[in-house]
């Protein structure tokens, strides 16, 4: 056998060169690796825009807040000119009327409030891009010249100082709001910082407004002992709005500590400390100055109390504000700390995203790539290559279906070659073959094929095997056909026997079946008798069940009626009592009209007796007279009425209770006949229970007669049918004959082995 040689693939070329070179736009002139790396630059854009906004919004959160600081940087001063302006107002009233003790105060105070406006003015000047109140510092600083200037030439009086002094105050206040305003305090977004805020900017400075202006006029009214109408109204307006102040300012510093539990400790202690001297010294000048007729308490000490609470309020402000700039502190450091590490994060992360980028870009390239090469040689026809860098993803899958086709197409070129040789020799084998077939065809079953080592070699053989089996089947064949022929005659005897009897069977069962009917007319006849003895018994058993049933109503009523009597009964006795109860009544109206007769006797007595003044008298006690008569007859009327009613009871009862023995009486009789109906009831179910066996019991004699009819008229049709086919095994007898003698005729032209 010799070997041919594999042939060589050779590249098919495009039978369209235009597909080839079809442009694909922009993206087609770029490797894999751009296109991919172009995914997540595509991806990075609106993450990039994301970044963007969440770190603006961090930048505005943090500016917001650093603004606040600014204006956080505003309460301390505006606090320090409050301070001194409240101290200058009470110290210049009391030197205004008169009270040289407090010029030193006054002095001193004018120099700080001096001192603190200078010191806002420069802060106004200094974040004026940021909170700008430099109108507003520059009003107050003129109006505090006039007051100033007035104070010291003693041109102005002390109601008008207080009245000066309070407008700057209300003005610095409002400055106070616009620094809130425009530094952001007043949206402070954070629970804490927001009350604590609100004490700083709002509750506090009220609650020192109330308590210093309580202070100046209180002085002013113990320097002058006297107290008007206009002033004990205002004094007291002023106390009862620092009393709400100071809850109001508790509520603030409440709600903060809920915000934040670590603000405990110096709010619940401000708000304690705010509430001891703000409760003292309402008392005190409640007591000493509001409601006192003699103001004998020193101006000194009415001062100085006011002093000393306003110092400590003062106090409470200063740490507030501390508690309050550490608050948006501790934000603003959470916020930068917040922004930087988003930053860093933004850093890492995309740093990672480019490294992973370009490790997956190689990895998906440098496979490509050499798939492409090998590829690329196998299209030329060099099957000796295969792809060597096989990956676990979808590439790697490529590879191996890659290397298998190349192994296919080795495998594919090796078998072509076996394949040729192959056909050949089996063009030679099947000429060979075929003169054998064509003897064999003529009837020479002695003739065979010579088996070769390929495919024909097993079907040469297998008709080898075929014909020889072929010839002695037929040496069988023929054998069997003689057998055939003889047995033939014998089976037609046969079947003339089995045609006669089965021919008498088909009578006998005429003769049983004809027996078999007039048995079953008699059953049937049976069965309908004893289904009218069932019907009778259930008609029976139904007609005492209603009867029962009767009985049972009747109880019933009988129960009911025996409840109502026995009620009736109760209330004919009760019914009794009280027809005596009214004959007691009637006997003691009786008694009433007698004892009233004799009362109007006596009357028409006295009347006759007293002349012609008693004669008005004398006419209503004789009408009292004769309507006790009519009271006493119908009392006798009534008795006679109640007695004949009793009477009309009485054999009421009587008849009731009659009836109540006559109804326990049927009651019995009615539970005695229930019990008998019963009795019969039962009977009456025994007896249909009966009736229906025997019904039952009849109904399958039918059922058995009719089956053994229906077998009996079966095996009349398995007679005739039995008939019918012995005649035509007599004919198949007969044909069969003929066929042997045909099939002798046939074998006689085939060559058979010995």
């Amino acid at each position: 056998m010799t070997t041919a040689k594999p042939t060589q693939l050779k590249p098919a070329a495009p039978s369209n060169p235009s597909v080839g070179s079809r442009s694909g736009g922009v993206f087609s002139r770029l490797g894999i690796g751009a296109k991919i790396g172009l995914i997540p630059l595509a991806m990075a854009l609106p993450i990039g825009v994301l970044l963007a906004l969440y770190v603006s919004s961090q930048n505005a959160d943090l500016a917001f807040s650093n603004k606040e600081r600014v204006g956080v940087q505003f309460l301390s001063p505006l606090k320090d000119t409050l301070e001194s302006l409240q101290k200058h107002r009470s110290s210049s009233g009391l030197v205004l009327i008169g009270d040289r003790g407090f010029v030193s105060a006054e002095a001193a105070s004018r120099k700080a409030v001096d001192a603190t406006l200078k010191r806002l003015e420069a802060l106004s000047a200094q974040f004026k891009s940021q909170v700008n109140i430099s109108e507003a510092v520059a009003e107050t600083l003129s109006q505090w010249d006039v007051v100033k200037g007035q104070t010291n030439a003693g041109i102005i009086s002390a109601p008008g100082s207080l009245e000066a002094h309070t407008r700057i105050i209300s003005l610095l206040r409002t400055t106070l709001d616009a620094v809130a305003n425009q530094s952001n305090l007043i949206l402070d977004p954070d629970l804490d910082s927001y009350y604590t805020m609100n004490s700083s900017v709002s509750t506090l400075p009220d609650l020192l407004e109330s308590v210093g202006r309580a202070q100046a006029q209180s002085s002013t009214i113990a320097s002058s002992r006297l107290i008007n109408e206009a002033e004990r109204a205002s004094l007291g307006l002023i106390l009862g709005q620092a009393t709400g102040q100071l809850k109001e300012l508790k509520n603030n510093l409440g709600y903060a500590v809920q915000g934040n539990a670590s603000l405990k400790a110096d709010l619940e202690t401000l708000s304690q400390s705010a509430q001891d001297k703000t409760e003292a010294l309402v008392n005190l000048y409640s007591n000493r100055v509001l409601n006192t007729v003699n103001l004998t308490t020193p101006v000194r000490q009415i001062y100085d109390a006011g002093t000393r609470a306003l110092d400590t309020i003062y106090g409470i402000y200063d740490r507030n504000v501390v508690v309050l700039d550490r608050l948006i502190a501790v934000r603003v450091g959470q916020l930068e700390q917040a922004r930087n590490l988003s930053l860093l994060a933004v850093v890492l992360v995309l740093l990672l995203v480019v490294l992973l980028i370009a490790a997956i870009v190689r990895s998906i390239t440098r496979p490509v790539r050499q798939l492409v090469e090998v590829v690329e040689k196998v299209g030329q026809g060099d099957l000796s290559q295969k792809a060597s860098l096989i990956t676990g993803d979808e590439i790697g899958v490529l590879a191996r279906q890659v290397n298998g086709s190349i192994d296919l197409l080795r495998e594919t070129n090796r078998r072509n070659a076996e394949e040729l040789e192959r056909t050949k020799k089996l063009q030679s084998n099947i000429g060979a073959f075929l003169s054998v077939t064509m003897d064999i065809s003529d009837g020479d079953l002695t003739q065979r094929g010579i088996v070769s080592d390929d495919v024909l070699g097993n079907v040469v053989d297998s008709i080898n095997v075929m014909t020889e089996e072929l010839g002695y089947t037929l040496k069988d064949v023929k054998k069997t056909a003689d057998s055939v022929n003889l047995s033939s005659n014998q089976m037609t005897e046969t079947t003339e026997d089995i045609a006669r009897g089965a021919q008498a069977t088909v009578l006998e069962v005429g003769r049983v079946n004809l027996s078999l009917t007039d048995i079953s007319t008699l059953i049937r006849q049976t069965a309908l008798s004893a289904e009218e003895a069932s019907q009778l018994a259930a008609q029976t058993l139904s007609a005492s069940q209603e009867g029962t049933k009767a009985v049972q109503d009747t109880l019933n009523n009988m129960v009911q009626i025996r409840e109502q009597v026995s009620s009736v009964a109760q209330r004919m006795t009760s019914l009794e009592a009280r027809s005596s109860d009214i004959t007691g009544v009637a006997e003691t109206l009786n008694t009433i009209a007698s004892q009233i007769n004799l009362l109007s006797l006596h009357a028409l007595l006295e009347a006759a007796g007293a002349g012609e003044a008693g004669v008005r008298f004398y006419t209503v006690a004789g009408e009292v007279r004769e309507l006790a008569d009519s009271s006493a007859e119908a009392a006798r009327q009534v008795a006679t009425l109640v007695r004949s009613v009793q009477a009309d009871v009485l054999l009421v009862s009587q008849s009731v209770l009659s009836s109540q023995k006559q109804v326990e009486a049927g009651y019995l009789v009615a539970t005695q006949t229930g019990e008998r109906l019963n009795d019969i009831s039962k009977l009456a179910l025994n007896s249909a229970r009966l009736a229906q066996s025997i019904s039952l019991a009849t109904q399958e004699q039918v059922k058995g007669a009719a089956q053994v009819q229906q077998v009996a008229q079966t095996i009349a049709g398995i007679a005739r049918e039995s008939n019918s086919t012995v005649e035509r095994g007599q004919a198949a007898a007969e044909n069969l004959k003929v066929l042997a003698g045909q099939l002798e005729q046939n074998l006689a032209r085939f060559r058979l082995p010995n």
